[in-house]
């Protein structure tokens, strides 16, 4: 019925069915865009979002325990609320002066005999060379040192946790840094910029 009708339509009547039929498409494409469009914004800041936090560190990321928290004086900090002798600190030297094997060297030989080389371990991608020294009631601790690219390495300090402990394992089995040529420069560079983000939000 409906084909009926349209045929019995005047010429100039189609013709503006026509043009109003090209408008309404014109703008249904528009429309069909924008939500395009819409869809690829919201997917990029989903990604972005994800971004930061799979990098909930800065540049690095790694799971704890649940009774780890961060320190709020000092973002390599963490520590243990049950256990104030279990503390873990996260640094990325420059190599500068020295790579991780001669960063442990130099530490060793500074603590005379306190300190001890207990060989490498490969963890997390990375080789570590192994340093062992006694804190508190002479609880046995740990540092670790990586060379992560030619320009810097890291330095993982372990208070009060032992070598074999779930912590540790846990720590170097889910420990990821950020992709880049040089970790040293990129971790100050994402640092400014968070900081410069928290102080625009603070104005």
């Amino acid at each position: 019925m409906r084909k009926t009708l349209l045929a019995l339509l005047t010429c100039t009547t189609i013709l503006a069915l026509t043009a109003c039929g090209s408008s309404s498409s014109s703008t249904k494409k528009s429309d069909s865009k924008s939500k395009s469009n819409t869809k690829v914004e919201k997917e990029t800041e989903e990604e972005t979002e994800e971004e930061k936090e799979e990098f909930k560190y800065i540049w690095y990321d790694v799971e704890f325990p649940e009774d780890f928290e961060q320190s709020e004086s000092e973002d390599s900090k963490f520590y243990s609320t049950t256990d104030s002798n279990k503390v873990i600190k996260v640094y990325v030297n420059s190599n500068t002066f020295e790579n991780a094997q001669q960063d442990m060297q130099k530490s060793i030989e500074f603590w005379k005999g306190e300190h001890t080389d207990e060989g490498t371990m490969e963890a997390a991608g990375l080789t570590w060379y192994v340093e062992k020294f006694t804190w508190n009631d002479d609880l046995p601790s740990y540092t670790y040192y990586a060379d992560v690219d030619e320009n810097s390495h890291l330095e993982i300090d372990m208070f009060c946790i032992d070598k074999d402990d779930e912590i540790t394992k846990t720590f170097f089995d889910t420990f990821k840094t950020v992709e880049t040529d040089n970790l040293y420069d990129t971790s100050y560079e994402l640092k400014d910029a968070a900081n410069s983000e928290t102080e625009e939000a603070a104005e």
